[in-house]
């Protein structure tokens, strides 16, 4: 008699799955800002107008970079779980697999 013990590991899979697609998507928008409002501040007429513009998309890519970073740093902890959750599953199946072997 084979026992499986079930646990959330596919909501688990798809959470992480989705943290890295956000990271992704974020990433990409951040870029796209940034690289929007650097090339605008290089449009105007005003230097200091265009210094400020450069600043704020400096930093949007950084910030974005780092969310970026945050969101996959996290999605790989939570394969990490995942992977030791369903471990533990394994385990704990085969270690019922050999008491019910014994009581048999």
């Amino acid at each position: 008699m084979s026992l499986i013990i079930h646990g959330e590991l596919d909501a688990i899979s798809g959470d992480a799955a989705g943290l890295q697609a956000v990271s992704d998507k974020q990433a990409a928008a951040m870029q796209r800002m940034a690289s929007t409002l650097e090339a605008a501040a290089s449009a105007l007429q005003s230097p200091g107008a265009g210094a400020s513009l450069q600043r704020v998309g400096a930093e949007l890519h950084a910030d974005g970079q780092t969310f970026s970073t945050h969101f996959a740093d996290h999605s790989d902890k939570m394969n990490n779980n995942r992977h030791g959750l369903e471990t533990g599953d394994q385990d704990g199946a085969a270690d019922i697999e050999a008491v019910l072997s014994i009581s048999t």
